[in-house]
């Protein structure tokens, strides 16, 4: 049931990336960071762009309105966990946005069970948690035009792994 549950996630996924990737490039405006990433995260001397899970985003066509939802980051980890940069946490932690991107709440998972610690909270909850390793999900927006009274948008979760 997993595996086909996997299946159609991937199979919605596809095709929402299919829709979006048709008229992002018109619509969303680019992080003008020089990695041309959402974020960038350091810590004790090191600095990451973290890996960008697409959640959902909103953009307007000549037809409309068009809105796609993904799946949070959680539901990937097993997959994506050997693609993801690691951190040691220190108290010189910092998140920076690039130009155009709303730095969110934080969640975080366990390294063993993926299962959610944390969800949506400040980011100093990571300056609690006991000694161990964690996934980290950073949520970022990032906002194009405004239509009407609706503004286009693109969430994603900017996921890398804590060593605390």
């Amino acid at each position: 049931m997993k595996k086909l549950r996997v299946f159609w996630q991937t199979v919605a996924m596809v095709m929402v990336l299919i829709l979006l990737a048709s008229c992002a490039t018109e619509t969303a405006e680019e992080p003008s960071q020089s990695t041309g990433a959402l974020l960038t995260v350091g810590s004790n001397g090191k600095t990451i762009a973290p890996y960008e899970h697409f959640v959902s985003g909103t953009f307007y066509t000549e037809g409309g309105w068009m809105c796609g939802d993904g799946f949070s980051v959680e539901h990937s980890l097993g997959e994506i966990a050997d693609q993801l940069e690691t951190l040691v946490y220190a108290d010189d932690f910092f998140c920076e946005a690039a130009d155009g991107v709303k730095v969110g709440t934080v969640s975080v998972f366990d390294f063993e069970t993926h299962d959610r610690i944390h969800f949506r909270e400040a980011h100093d909850v990571l300056s609690t948690l006991p000694t161990g390793h964690y996934y980290v999900a950073i949520n970022a927006s990032v906002y194009g035009r405004t239509v009407g009274d609706l503004q286009e948008s693109s969430s994603y979760n900017c996921t890398f792994i804590l060593e605390v």
